[in-house]
């Protein structure tokens, strides 16, 4: 009886640790989430969020940063876990007008990604709004914060380079 006792109080330690476990291991994946979502919360969002880099984009020069994704792109995510959210993007961002838009959030959503040809997730285009020219970056997996950078400085050039020439 006694033995049983202690095994039914160790079976309810054991449970109870087991759920303190998940719920520190849930409340620890939260937090990253959050702040993935903190680190492009400086970002505009949706087309609504284009449509004001776009009149900002006027008097700045500065050109669009256009993120397209969904929430269940696995590859999108790796994109912004480890490129977008570094500190080097976000510095870097500081010469851009970043805009994040999901697709599936709404119809004007739905109707940008097609304006710009997305055909799948992430799409990442460099836009000129005022001469509406874009670039898009090619290269979106497999890639280190620099060499992304290192693609948005030749689409801002190439913008900018036939932005002077018209």
């Amino acid at each position: 009886m006694i033995s049983q006792m202690r095994l039914t109080k160790l079976q309810k330690n054991l449970a109870i640790l087991s759920l303190l476990a998940f719920t520190l291991l849930f409340g620890a994946s939260q937090l990253s989430s959050m702040s993935l979502d903190a680190s492009l919360s400086e970002w505009q969002q949706g087309a609504e969020g284009f449509n004001k880099s776009s009149q900002l984009q006027v008097a700045s020069k500065k050109p669009v940063a256009l993120f397209f994704y969904t929430d269940w792109c696995d590859s999108c995510e790796k994109l912004r876990n480890e490129v977008l959210a570094t500190p080097q993007l976000k510095e870097f961002m500081t010469t851009m007008h970043p805009v994040q838009v999901n697709p599936e959030r709404g119809a004007a959503e739905n109707r940008l990604a097609k304006a710009f040809g997305v055909m799948g997730y992430p799409s990442f285009f460099v836009v000129d709004t005022e001469s509406g020219q874009a670039r898009v970056i090619r290269r979106t997996s497999h890639i280190t914060p620099e060499q992304f950078i290192t693609q948005l400085e030749q689409a801002s050039m190439s913008l900018a380079s036939e932005r002077n020439s018209l």
